[in-house]
């Protein structure tokens, strides 16, 4: 049996200019060197996602998701093949290997689709020739030949996916922070970076709207028992979170983006829940509040378009979700606005760190 790889995903924001591919390319490179092989999944650059996005709504506000699981994954090969025109920069042997050769097939939702099955044989070849495997994030194929998208932020996926299907143990996630924090430390300057984290934690803050791991990849690497190295994207590249058995954390994740979705009455939540089941779409299904909503979380997902597409009423509120997790306990508030989702996480996230403090 070939000796696993070394399966490393690298976000978009490792790759604000050309800097950041020249330097991921010499990373990549000295562990060829040391004697590695090395699989990189590459994201888009920042915001070329987001700005593909616009420009589609900007042509059809209400596009077919073949459309939209054709075009958008497409921009992380456009990262792919900087990457690879930086590492032919200093001689390093290199190929892109996208959705139509990967191996990689889902199921027939073209977008947030599910993988089905994998086959390894066109990036075993390429490692077999001495060359570092590039492979865009997200991208797949349906049993018909055409593109399916893994779901926004699903880079994480096809790493763990490729790991797992190359017998690897470890998977390194790259990104602008070097780990797991207890809030977003972008927004909140006390949060704390965590050094362990257990699967469960990391799947629980992922569907609540957390930047951090897609929750697919978590539960894949929970089920492959791949341990997942958390690193920051840029020298040293150093390791700050270990998700893996072990770690109950405390943290708070306001989801700014979050849509709240009320139904009349029963039957029709219960159809609503279906069709947006059947879009794969991340749910929090809150049967224990008032009215019973249900909250739909991480991505460009829109859920009025489906719900109205399939003649479901309902009412999508300006309520917000705040999601706190205390060492294994979860709970979930509903915030009124986005300044009231942002106090009630601040003041949350002070109770629990305020003897740190």
């Amino acid at each position: 049996m070939p000796r696993a790889p070394s399966v490393i995903k690298f976000g978009g924001s490792s790759f604000g200019g050309p800097d950041g591919f020249h330097q991921v390319a010499r990373y990549t490179a000295e562990r060829r060197s040391a004697g590695e092989d090395m699989v990189v999944v590459v994201s888009a650059p920042p915001k070329l996602t987001e700005s593909w996005r616009v420009l589609l709504d900007g042509v059809n506000e209400n596009p077919s998701q073949q459309t939209i699981g054709g075009l958008l994954p497409r921009a992380d090969t456009v990262g792919a093949y900087l990457l690879a025109a930086a590492l032919d920069a200093i001689d390093e042997p290199a190929r892109v290997i996208t959705a139509d050769l990967l191996g990689i097939r889902t199921d027939s939702v073209f977008c947030n689709a599910t993988p089905q099955n994998a086959d390894m044989t066109a990036v075993r070849n390429t490692l077999s020739e001495g060359q570092i495997v590039i492979v865009p994030g997200g991208q797949a194929i349906n049993g018909d030949g055409d593109m399916t998208w893994l779901g926004k932020n699903s880079s994480d996926v096809t790493a763990i996916l490729l790991a797992a299907h190359l017998g690897a143990t470890v998977c390194a996630i790259c990104s602008d922070v070097p780990g797991v924090y207890s809030a977003d430390p972008n927004t909140f300057e006390d949060a704390q970076l965590m050094e362990t984290i257990c699967y469960a934690d990391a799947i629980v803050m992922s569907v609540s709207g957390a930047k951090i791991l897609h929750h697919r990849a978590v539960e894949l690497a929970y089920d492959r028992g791949i341990d997942l190295q958390l690193r920051l994207n840029k020298p040293p590249f150093n390791q700050g979170t270990v998700v893996g058995k072990t770690g109950l954390v405390q943290a708070v994740v306001p989801d700014a983006n979050s849509k709240v979705i009320v139904f009349p009455d029963m039957q029709s939540r219960a159809i609503g829940l279906q069709a947006l089941n059947d879009h794969n779409l991340t749910l929090l299904d809150l049967q224990d509040v008032p009215e019973q909503p249900v909250v739909v979380t991480c991505g460009f997902s829109n859920p009025a378009h489906i719900l109205n597409d399939a003649n479901i009423p309902f009412v999508e509120t300006s309520q917000k979700v705040l999601t706190l997790l205390n060492r294994g306990r979860v709970q979930r508030e509903l915030c009124p606005s986005l300044s009231a989702l942002e106090a009630l996480a601040r003041s949350s996230h002070n109770k629990f760190f305020r003897a740190i403090a």
